[in-house]
């Protein structure tokens, strides 16, 4: 009887060791996907201030070509915030290459800023406008790869899906709505006309 007892209490402590160190498994498995949707929501919040300050300065650089130069002192200072922004989101995608990867998004985000900033000389409002706005539209495709990346599309909770799903896909695209509209609204206040194609 006692062998018998201690072959069957041996393979139940075995099976309570291996649901225990499943569970535990699971349980770091859980701790990891958050610590990355932390660091995925860090940049998403970055990325979010890169974007306002880009239209910011689309607002502000396009009144200022448009003829209002008392602006130009704030597009230089909101200039050096959207590359202040860049720096940042650099820092912060060195600190978890692994898991961001967004070293190629960054790098066209920057390139597409110089080119801004030097084919703003010379320009009219209405082109330096598009050209802001063709640069936000890329933008606007990162906060996806940065969501799929550091699994924050992937969260498998309703409640929080619904949160993240709004603060990456619809927040974003209404901000920009709404800039575009104030940018358009102050380029034709400080232009004192509205062409037919604004109408």
């Amino acid at each position: 009887f006692a062998p018998k007892m201690m072959l069957v209490m041996g393979i139940l402590l075995s099976l309570l060791f291996g649901v225990a160190t499943l569970q535990t498994l699971d349980r770091m498995t859980a701790v990891r996907s958050m610590h990355d949707e932390q660091i995925g929501a860090n940049y998403v919040g970055t990325l979010l201030g890169v974007l306002a300050t880009v239209q910011q300065h689309r607002g502000m650089s396009s009144s200022m070509l448009n003829g209002d130069a008392s602006l130009a002192p704030k597009v230089e200072a909101k200039a050096a915030e959207v590359a202040a922004g860049i720096a940042q989101l650099k820092a912060q995608n060195d600190a978890n290459l692994a898991l961001l990867d967004q070293a190629a998004q960054i790098d066209r985000l920057n390139d597409e800023w110089v080119a801004v900033r030097q084919l703003m000389s010379g320009a009219t409002g209405g082109e330096n406008f598009r050209r802001h706005s063709d640069l936000i539209v890329n933008l606007l495709n990162d906060f996806r790869m940065v969501a799929d990346a550091s699994g924050l599309t992937f969260d498998p909770f309703p409640d929080s899906y619904t949160l993240m799903d709004a603060t990456i896909g619809i927040v974003p695209q209404t901000v920009e709505y709404l800039a575009r509209l104030r940018g358009l609204a102050a380029a034709i206040s400080a232009s004192r006309s509205m062409s037919p194609e604004k109408a």
